[in-house]
């Protein structure tokens, strides 16, 4: 994990987790935070702000780009009903590993088969079943 400053008040920690890059930024007022999906991926390119999807993340997906080599999926902490002026970098990093596993129980595994759902999996995750 690396942290640096950015600007004058933003800093900046990245780091990988289960083969995804990932990245928290604090801007001095709240969190934002983001994973990479790289090129080659089935979800590369799908547009997880604006088009239907089983992620779940803090808040919902806010941002999501595709580049030339990933697509980043992002969301943010500034959220009116939340409390989350209080979280720390810890928590955020958690929420983000938290993400990623979500990410790799609904996007990584063969097509579902039989009578298995997207609800079966994501309860799997929840549960650490899977």
């Amino acid at each position: 994990m690396k942290t640096m400053k950015m600007f004058s008040k933003q800093e900046i920690t990245e780091g990988e987790y289960r083969g995804y890059q990932w990245l928290v930024a604090d801007n001095g007022s709240h969190f934002c935070a983001y994973f990479y999906v790289p090129k080659g991926h089935k979800m590369y390119g799908y547009d997880f702000e604006w088009e239907e999807h089983d992620l779940m993340v803090h808040g919902g997906v806010t941002y999501c780009q595709t580049k030339p080599d990933y697509t980043v999926i992002g969301w943010d902490y500034a959220h009116f009903m939340l409390d989350e002026q209080n979280m720390t970098l810890e928590e955020v990093i958690s929420d983000v590993t938290d993400a990623i596993d979500c990410f790799i129980t609904l996007y990584d595994k063969p097509a579902l088969t039989g009578k298995e759902t997207v609800l079966d999996r994501v309860l799997k995750f929840f549960r650490k079943d899977a």
